[in-house]
């Protein structure tokens, strides 16, 4: 999937498809392998996040359970998100760059 981030986007797409018809009262965004499911109340939330999750597990995606954020502050995408904010998260930048991957750290944390 790091390969072609197109194919990513799409297939993920194609996995969340059912779940945004069977949940049609909730938002799913999703970006590579980052998943937001909003929704108007907990029942409908609840409903739509195990539906995601089952959707994505049947597919062979291995989910972090320590990843799956429940409760606010939700952090997506470099935001941090509230129950009526949403504000950039905290920016750390390493001072000593040493590897090729603190450079692309650095200019990920950069755009």
């Amino acid at each position: 999937m790091k390969v072609s981030p197109i194919i990513c986007q799409w297939y993920v797409a194609s996995l969340l498809s059912p779940v945004r018809v069977a949940a049609e009262k909730a938002i799913i965004h999703h970006y590579m392998d980052d998943v937001l499911v909003c929704a108007p109340t907990d029942d409908v939330l609840s409903h739509a996040l195990d539906l995601t999750i089952n959707a994505l597990v049947v597919a062979g995606f291995e989910l972090q359970e320590d990843k799956v954020q429940r409760m606010p502050p939700w952090r997506y995408l470099g935001l941090e998100i509230g129950k009526r904010t949403i504000v950039p998260q905290k920016l750390e930048i390493k001072a000593k760059i040493q590897t090729l991957a603190d450079v692309h750290q650095l200019c990920g944390a950069l755009n």
